[in-house]
Order: C-alpha cells, then sequence, then structure tokens
C-alpha cells in the first residue's frame, strides 16, 4: 500500500517521518472507519414503527393468549397497519415475557386436564360416500369418557345447520361448561348464539394448532 502511495503523492520524501507499527495501523483503521461512515452515511433506514403500534401489538398479546404472529399480523393489516412477522414476534415475546406468573394462567394441557368432564370438542371434517361423492362429517366428543356425544353428516354445512346440531346435541339445556373447535369459517354468528344460548363457552382453537383440539384429531384417527 506504502509503495502505491509513494507513486501517487509527489514529495513523499519531504514529508516522511519514522513513526512505529502500530501508529501506521491504527492510522489506517481510523482511515478505513472513515471511509465506511462516509459510504453508509447516505444510507437511508427502515422506517420504524410507532409507539402506538408497539402498544397495541403488546395489547393484543397479552388479551389473547392463544393468538400467534399470523392471527396479530391479520388483527393488524384490518386496521391498515402492515409490520413484518418479525416485529410482531419480537414485541409479542416482550409483552408475555414481562408478564407476572399469576396474570400467565394455567397452561392449556392443564386447562384441558382440569375441566375434562366439562368440555366437549367438535370438528367438522370433509369425507366421501360410497359413490366418492364429497360429505362433510360433523361430531362433537366428550373429553372424559371419549364418547361420541352427537354426530351427523351433510352435502353442503353452513352457519345454520351447524347451529341446528348443536341444539339437537344439548336438549333440555343439558351440555357442556366449555366447547371447543377450530377456526373454520363455516362456524358463524347463528352457531356461537345457539353455544351461548345452551348456556357454553365457546373457546377457539389458536390457528395452525390442531393439536389443541387433539382429541378430534386422535377420534378423526381412529374412524
Amino acid at each position: 500500500m506504502l509503495v502505491l502511495l509513494a507513486h501517487q503523492v509527489v514529495g513523499w520524501k519531504d514529508a516522511l517521518h519514522i513513526v512505529k507499527p502500530d501508529t501506521l495501523l491504527r492510522w489506517h483503521r481510523q482511515g478505513f472507519k472513515l471511509y465506511w461512515w462516509q459510504k453508509s452515511k447516505g444510507t437511508p433506514r427502515r422506517p420504524q414503527i410507532s409507539d402506538e403500534t408497539i402498544a397495541l401489538i403488546r395489547a393484543m398479546a397479552v388479551e389473547n393468549r392463544l393468538w400467534g404472529v399470523p392471527r396479530i399480523r391479520d388483527e393488524l393489516r384490518k386496521l391498515g397497519i402492515r409490520v413484518s412477522k418479525r416485529t410482531v414476534q419480537r414485541y409479542m415475546r416482550q409483552a408475555r415475557r414481562v408478564l407476572l406468573p399469576q396474570q400467565k394462567g394455567q397452561t392449556w394441557a392443564t386447562f384441558l386436564a382440569n375441566h375434562a368432564s366439562e368440555i366437549w370438542a367438535c370438528d367438522l371434517v370433509q369425507t366421501y360416500d360410497l359413490f366418492f361423492r364429497v360429505i362433510f362429517l360433523f361430531f362433537i366428543i366428550e373429553h372424559d369418557s371419549r364418547r361420541v356425544v352427537h354426530v351427523n353428516v351433510t352435502r353442503s354445512p353452513n352457519d345454520a345447520w351447524l347451529a341446528q346440531q348443536i341444539r339437537e346435541a344439548t336438549p333440555f339445556g343439558e351440555g357442556p361448561r366449555f366447547l371447543i373447535c377450530d377456526n373454520d369459517g363455516k362456524y358463524g354468528s347463528l352457531f356461537d348464539h345457539a353455544v351461548e344460548g345452551a348456556s357454553i363457552t365457546l373457546i377457539h382453537t389458536p390457528p395452525y394448532a390442531p393439536q389443541a383440539n387433539a382429541m378430534c384429531e386422535r377420534f378423526l384417527g381412529s374412524v
């Protein structure tokens, strides 16, 4: 490097000074830092999200413990807020990490074990009849005894039909305390009202988490 500089700088001999190698290396490092500082000076930074958005992500994470990153991002998009998966993940974890033990509540497995006798789970699955025509099977299973409480089939399931299945499964007000189901779009407002009318608390499993409704998954694997 010094040889190249000698060819470029005229009269370098007049400015020659004896310096230690460490001094020369320090000058080189300082010059290198200055070079990259100038080079990156005009690089635009990624826009930072507002404090209101951060607070909203944290509130969603704390108030909806079963929501994952995809669900929170979807809810933010509905409000016109677009953030990356990594950003949501960072603030979601921060919010849930600072919760006190009594705020975190029991785990999902503990909840299922403590209330097994009060829980029903339902599912809607597509299958085929003898002539390979599509049909839909809806069933309700009791957690504690693994007893199939109700089952029915249809070729065109909709919100009204599913609501009727709840009414048929809970005659004379008989029913569980909790009903677990997934987030299928066919479970609409009529279904919700039928469950509420039977004095049952409806619990939706998290998106992309079939293990949260493992009882129904095991039943499907056995039929």
